[in-house]
């Protein structure tokens, strides 16, 4: 299936995956050149609108639309894809590439093309807007500059980028990534997985849990119909349920940040160890395991890693376990929460 953005995969560019999390930094790791790269394409993104299509795009850093984020297709605040020349979609993918990693755009393309399937199997018209791949904003907070704070988001059906820039620190949280279906069962993709190493890597743990073990990480008998805590602006989930890191073999232990390797490294090494260091630094010994549901292929599933500065929750139970849903998250910084609250503390405004 062809690429819904002008520029085709061979043209990405060449981005690595983080190196191993598991080793601690030696030193706080910089995010001045990722910020930099980034500050330039989105200007560049904004000087190619017209006033009415930076009016609709470009909002104050204040408005709470900001923090508004959802997952669902519906109309958002923004400017759309098919709003925009080639040109600009041109310049949306380099933004979304300085932020991002191969794999990490590798995936939200895929996301996207998977509307073009749901036109097909809910029998819609070719050209109806509900499932259009095209049909995902952009929206611009506050003006992108290295010194200032500011943000941007990229979100449609299935796909919510949160990016927060405060003065060096970067926070990419709330970051939801979905696939419906989770596996395609029509066409020359059929087969095809968006999503797959986060569902074969969890169960490939919990399948290798003892009987002691998945008493305790085993919450739910059944799949919870969604993630808990929604598009819920914080996480309210306060309470760690499930196998606590401790009682993980070292195997295991390596297993389960191998897991949280893969979320991570949807966005840059920089971004990825930044996130890694904190993380560590709240403490990996702080970190549980749950699940609950069935454990074999095609059984409704749910999965949560849960700790003091991490939240994914992965679900798969809609449409007969056929439908994923994904997201991470800090549960004290998504939004930037944390990094504004040291900006507003040091700055005046």
């Amino acid at each position: 299936m062809k690429s819904f953005l002008t520029i085709g995969y061979t043209l990405l560019l060449s981005l690595n995956f983080c190196s191993d999390p598991r080793k601690s930094a030696t030193s706080e790791p910089t995010q001045t050149q990722s910020k930099e790269a980034v500050v330039v394409a989105a200007n560049a993104f904004l000087a190619s609108l017209s006033p009415l299509e930076r009016k609709s795009c470009q909002l104050s850093f204040e408005d709470q639309e900001r923090e508004n984020w959802h997952f669902v297709p519906i109309k958002r605040r923004g400017l759309a894809l098919q709003l925009m020349s080639d040109e600009q979609k041109e310049l949306v993918a380099k933004l979304l590439k300085t932020c991002l990693t191969q794999e990490g755009f590798r995936k939200i393309e895929d996301i996207r093309q998977l509307e073009a399937v749901l036109t097909i199997l809910e029998k819609r018209a070719p050209d109806n807007n509900y499932r259009n791949p095209d049909l995902y904003f952009v929206s611009i907070f506050g003006e992108p500059a290295d010194s200032s704070i500011w943000g941007w988001r990229f979100e449609g059906h299935h796909l919510s980028l949160n990016y927060t820039y405060a003065d060096e620190a970067l926070t990419v949280t709330p970051q939801f990534m979905g696939a419906n279906p989770a596996e395609v069962p029509i066409g020359d993709s059929k087969g095809k997985r968006v999503l797959a190493q986060e569902e074969d890597q969890a169960r490939a743990l919990v399948q290798s849990l003892n009987d002691a073990q998945l008493g305790i990480a085993l919450i739910a008998k059944r799949a919870y119909p969604e993630i808990i805590t929604g598009n819920d602006r914080r996480v309210g989930l306060e309470d760690y349920e499930g196998l606590p890191y401790s009682q993980l073999t070292e195997s295991q232990q390596m297993a389960l940040i191998d897991l949280i390797q893969l979320y991570l490294n949807n966005n840059t090494e920089k971004v990825a160890q930044a996130h890694w260091k904190v993380i560590q630094e709240a403490g990996v010994e702080k970190l549980f395991f749950a699940w609950a549901g069935g454990v074999e292929k095609g059984e409704k599933h749910y999965y949560r890693i849960h700790g003091p500065r991490l939240l994914i929750e992965y679900d798969n139970t809609q449409n007969g376990g056929n439908h994923v849903h994904s997201v991470c998250r800090d549960p004290s910084n998504d939004f930037g929460e944390d990094a504004l609250r040291r900006h507003y503390e040091t700055h005046q405004h």
